[in-house]
């Protein structure tokens, strides 16, 4: 497109300009004699402005480098911003960064360039005989596939719905909600290079295949040649059936100039008869996956060595799993006596069932049946994924900020549990079973928090006729954003001071407190009392009348 430039002493919104004989023919550097008002057009250079260019499958093809395929018929440039939704089919094929077979010359024809401004992906895109060019680049949803080729990119985010796969070259930063697999193909392993910033968030995976301590050929590795940031992140290792490891074998997955966080959730799919337990050590230069301490014994009790691969009891220096080995898979049924502390404990499936103490430095998991009859405690975080049995004992924390999450159902049916030093935050259904009492020490409190990004929507706290939920000192509180049922008596004593959000129902018994606060939500009396020497209803509503006392 010619733009002209006008050059004249015409003032604007003056007489109109006659419009010229034929005899006044514009052309380029052309000066027109318009009685007193001269006109001067110059040729600027050829411009073009950006533009939304959409993928629409005109074609009939998955070539990007087909003009049919986009809605103007064009193939996008470098102003255009490309959109390409989701295919109507969701096992529909990559499109593929290629010019038409019909379309290539010679017998090697020249790779495949894309030069655009940014790109919004809600389909698999594969990167195999070319390379990519874009500024801002997010993959919404389906793969990002890289086979060798380069893509150019100053930012590439990959969504909690998508993925990027296979080896090569990303010159840019990469933030990761998604989930990264390495390798060239099931059990080919490769490396691929982030030559920028690498970001991975709560939600993001980082998937590698090991087969061998050499990066590349033995194992999946992520290479950053920036900062790398881990945001307590998941890792999942995965090896080929019959691959056997040594306890300290080591494999550097991931490389970086620099690290802040760390990953702190695994998952494995080793089933060797010396499978991989997967930690992670993380190092100046690299993070390295290593075997951690697992459990090999079947059913049994934790203090047998034979039960474990390294032969030995783990020891306070020890990552620990405990999961389903075999095949068919069997999950464990664990006993767990005497006094033990560990750096860290993942246990998954199965029943695992605690009589004496033990500790963590760092963390404890269990995504498994939980009986607890003895003391939990630690430094470390506390996650119950699985249904839990409180039935006796204890759970310490070295202060009020180590988190005690239960995600699933607890159920507390004992006449002695305590809580000490720890925050107790219920995302799942937990029920206080009739006769049952939990004592909170210590600036302990209960926090009754949906997560709805784990599907936790509407977590219950239901206190049973009988049942004595008791502040301990005085210092302990029952924080609630979701829903609390209350059928105690009438003798209840003094409860931990309350903080609700949510929904506070009372179908019978009298819910006596230190102090109680509503900030928003809605507390009812629905055949039951409330009493407390304060009652604080800053927002939301309160159907009934509470007692002073």
């Amino acid at each position: 497109m010619a733009l002209f430039a006008l050059d004249g002493s015409a003032r604007r919104g003056a007489a109109s300009i006659r419009r010229p004989s034929s005899q006044h023919r514009l052309a380029g550097n052309c000066r027109c004699n318009l009685g007193q008002r001269h006109l001067r057009f110059e040729p600027l250079e050829q411009r073009r402005l950006p533009a939304v260019i959409t993928w629409d499958g005109g074609g009939g093809n998955l070539y990007w480098g087909d003009p049919l395929n986009w809605d103007t018929d064009a193939l996008p440039g470098p102003w255009d911003d490309v959109v390409i939704p989701a295919m109507d089919d969701e096992m529909s094929p990559p499109i593929l960064l290629q010019e038409p077979p019909d379309q290539q010359s010679g017998d090697e024809p020249e790779p495949f360039v894309a030069w655009i401004n940014s790109l919004r992906s809600e389909s698999s895109l594969t990167i195999d005989e070319g390379s990519l060019a874009v500024r801002q680049y997010e993959q919404v949803s389906g793969d990002l596939w890289l086979e060798g080729d380069r893509l150019g990119v100053e930012q590439l985010t990959i969504g909690a719905g998508a993925s990027l796969g296979g080896y090569g070259t990303i010159g840019g930063s990469v933030t990761n909600h998604g989930t990264i697999h390495i390798g060239q193909s099931d059990w080919q392993t490769g490396i691929l290079t982030i030559d920028g910033d690498y970001t991975q968030t709560e939600q993001g995976v980082l998937a590698v295949d090991i087969a061998g301590t050499t990066p590349g050929t033995g194992h999946d590795q992520l290479a950053v040649t920036g900062a790398a940031t881990i945001e307590n992140a998941e890792l999942w290792a995965v090896c080929p059936s019959g691959y056997d490891f040594a306890h300290n074998d080591e494999f550097a997955v991931l490389t970086y100039a620099s690290l802040d966080g760390k990953f702190d959730r695994y998952q494995t799919s080793s089933h060797g008869t010396h499978p991989l337990f997967p930690t992670a050590l993380h190092r100046s230069d690299a993070t390295y996956v290593t075997g951690a301490v697992g459990w090999v014994g079947g059913d049994g009790r934790w203090d047998d060595p034979t039960h474990w691969t390294t032969g030995a009891v783990p020891g306070e220096e020890d990552d620990v799993w405990v999961f389903g080995i075999g095949e068919p898979l069997h999950f464990p049924r664990v006993s767990y006596y005497g006094e033990q502390t560990v750096r860290r404990l993942s246990v998954e499936g199965g029943t695992f069932s605690i009589y004496g103490s033990l500790e963590s430095s760092e963390s404890m998991s269990f995504d498994t049946n939980l009986f607890l009859a003895g003391e939990l405690g630690g430094t470390g975080s506390l996650a119950i994924k699985g249904q839990m049995l409180w039935r006796g004992g204890r759970i310490t924390g070295g202060d009020a900020d180590s988190v005690f999450w239960v995600g699933a159902d607890l159920t507390i049916d004992s006449l002695s549990t305590e809580l000490r030093d720890r925050t107790l935050i219920l995302s799942g259904d937990a029920q206080l079973a009739a006769g049952s009492v939990l004592t909170l020490h210590k600036g302990a409190s209960i926090d009754i928090r949906p997560l709805d990004r784990l599907g936790y929507t509407d977590p219950t706290l239901t206190i049973e006729s009988g049942v004595d939920l008791i502040d301990g000192d005085g210092t302990t509180s029952l924080l609630n954003a979701g829903t609390i049922v209350y059928r105690g008596t009438s003798d209840q004593s003094p409860m931990p001071r309350i903080e609700n959000e949510g929904t506070v129902t009372i179908e019978s018994g009298n819910l006596t407190t230190t102090s109680y606060r509503q900030t928003s939500g809605q507390t009812t009396l629905a055949g039951g009392q409330l009493t407390s020497p304060v009652v604080d209803i800053e927002g939301g509503t309160l159907f009934g009348r509470a007692n002073p006392g």
